[in-house]
């Protein structure tokens, strides 16, 4: 009997870990007259820095009037992936501090680099990870730039029919 329950403590923590790494992206979108802008968020640091290094993809479907289906388009034939720090140098002005804090989210050359096997070392990395998806995060709900930088954002120029019901679809690349 116990090694029943420990299997099933064990599958329990199996299916909790496999629920966690899920990865979930939060997405808004706006529509103004002339486009409409997509603004993304990972919902953990973990998946933030996943995505940061696979990159993201974004679908359109647009339902007409009078029609039971949709007609999908990749917008993003390239996946979104954050921009490097040289493209940030050559795009963006030192003094946008906004742009600012998203490289040094994203580059930040003091992060650590050796990861520690103790519990000390693993809460530590875990709060510096943390601390770095909050700062990007709030940069990019400050600042388009930053968004931009951090590969969280898309805009969607393309002509818009009011009589059409258009979805978004955003997920991280695998």
């Amino acid at each position: 009997l116990s090694y029943i329950c420990l299997l099933l403590f064990l599958v329990g923590l199996k299916t909790q870990a496999q629920k966690s790494l899920n990865p979930k992206v939060q997405l808004l979108v706006r529509n103004y007259q002339d486009s409409v802008v997509l603004r993304w968020a990972p919902t953990s640091a973990a998946q933030w820095l996943i995505a940061s290094q696979k990159g993201y993809r974004v679908q359109k479907t647009v339902i007409s009037k009078g029609s039971s289906q949709g007609m999908s388009t990749l917008l993003t034939p390239n996946k979104i992936l954050p921009l490097t720090f040289e493209e940030v140098k050559l795009r963006y002005s030192k003094q946008d501090s906004y742009v600012g804090a998203a490289v040094q989210s994203l580059y930040n050359p003091k992060a650590s680099t050796t990861f520690q096997q103790s519990v000390g070392g693993i809460i530590q990395k875990s709060n510096e990870q943390n601390s770095r998806y909050a700062s990007a995060m709030l940069s990019a709900d400050y600042s388009p730039n930053a968004a931009t930088v951090l590969g969280l954002r898309w805009v969607d120029k393309a002509a818009k029919n009011p009589d059409d019901i258009i979805m978004y679809k955003v997920w991280i690349d695998t």
